[in-house]
């Protein structure tokens, strides 16, 4: 729950509308990369590189929905590692700072949950947070992108109000892309308005 959560923050904050000013959105950042193991400042930039070449050769996070169900889960371990180091690579100054100090605190986190004695807390959520990472491109990319090429924006959606709930809204994943400065929280009032605007217009539903 907390990965997911947190994932729905940090996605907000990549396209700049958790409503703060853009330091204390690369400080939200930090702290939930050191939470959830990983610079998300590099994820960001592969994100962002997603929305712009969405489900082409340049879109590193999207080419694992063009992979069949169970190869998208086998790779999912090396999924964090491309972005990182894509996100890296094609990273500003101003961004690639911000990589370096979330990456260190990261690393530090890991290495002390399974090198010296801690509270079983910590290494539980270590081994949990690195599940999410390693599910994160089945989850939150293949299930949303999958055989959607020729939908709007190449993604799918979702309008079932309970599995909605039970994911936080983040799978209204074709309104996302028609609108990625739209906050989630306002995702269902937004599909709930394309479907009056454009009753025509069905995206391929996630589940």
């Amino acid at each position: 729950m907390f990965f997911l959560t947190g994932l729905r923050q940090v996605h907000n904050a990549f396209h700049g509308v958790l409503g703060l000013p853009r330091t204390a959105t690369d400080w939200v950042m930090l702290i939930l990369s050191v939470l959830m193991l990983g610079p998300m400042h590099a994820v960001q930039v592969c994100h962002l590189r997603h929305h712009r070449f969405c489900l082409s050769e340049q879109d590193v996070e999207g080419r694992v929905a063009k992979r069949g169900a169970w190869r998208a889960l086998a790779i999912g371990p090396l999924f964090p590692a491309q972005l990182h180091y894509t996100g890296w690579r094609h990273a500003g100054a101003r961004r690639r700072r911000w990589i370096g100090a979330e990456l260190l605190p990261s690393v530090v986190v890991i290495f002390l949950a399974l090198g010296v004695e801690v509270a079983d807390w910590w290494t539980y959520h270590v081994l949990a947070m690195s599940c999410g990472q390693c599910l994160t491109g089945f989850c939150a990319v293949w299930t949303v992108h999958r055989g959607a090429s020729s939908q709007p924006f190449h993604a799918r959606t979702i309008r079932n109000r309970i599995t909605a709930a039970l994911t936080y809204d983040v799978f209204y994943h074709a309104e996302h892309h028609m609108y990625p400065t739209v906050p989630t929280r306002n995702l269902a009032v937004l599909a709930r308005r394309l479907d009056v605007a454009q009753p025509g217009m069905q995206p391929k539903m996630v589940f």
